[in-house]
């Protein structure tokens, strides 16, 4: 069970759209997951506080990181929340687009692909690599490969079998 939490040991990378694999500034990555659409979105949205990695948060440790009132943000364990990006579309089992908050606007895009009867790839495209920043803090740059990664092992994935 505990593979399912962000303090699971980190998985293989998934697959990166990228020439450089394993470069966290890259714009674009993918991993393939064994369910369908809806519920690699389902995965992916509403279950997000179970897969996030702490290592790409502010608050570290014990932190809930989540889709709240169409924003993407953690809450501590004190219950203070810290947006990190507006949600500004959602097709239900197809598309999240979002834009970060500080220090710059950034549109992050995941997509959601049927590959099949019980496969789907998940895509994530962004401008340009995801800050999240809290003041006096210093900043983290998501590393959409590591992420993926994570998310690709809560949903059953075998990470070691993505190409890279």
């Amino acid at each position: 069970m505990d593979s399912l939490f962000s303090h699971a040991v980190p998985p293989e990378e998934p697959a990166s759209s990228a020439s450089a694999a394993g470069d966290s500034a890259e714009l674009s990555h993918a991993v393939k997951v064994p369910v369908e659409p809806d519920q690699a979105f389902e995965g992916f949205i509403d279950y997000l506080h179970l897969w996030w990695p702490s290592e790409y948060t502010i608050f570290g440790s014990g932190t809930h990181v989540a889709i709240e009132d169409s924003e993407l943000g953690e809450e501590s364990v004190e219950g203070q929340w810290l947006p990190w990006a507006k949600v500004q579309k959602v097709v239900h089992g197809g598309l999240l687009e979002m834009e970060s908050l500080d220090p710059v606007r950034v549109r992050v895009s995941v997509r959601f692909t049927a590959e099949g009867p019980s496969a789907t790839t998940v895509s994530v495209d962004q401008d340009a690599p995801l800050v999240i920043l809290e003041q006096g803090q210093n900043p983290i740059v998501v590393s959409w490969l590591d992420v993926l990664g994570y998310y690709a092992r809560f949903m059953g994935a075998d990470t070691r079998s993505q190409d890279s």
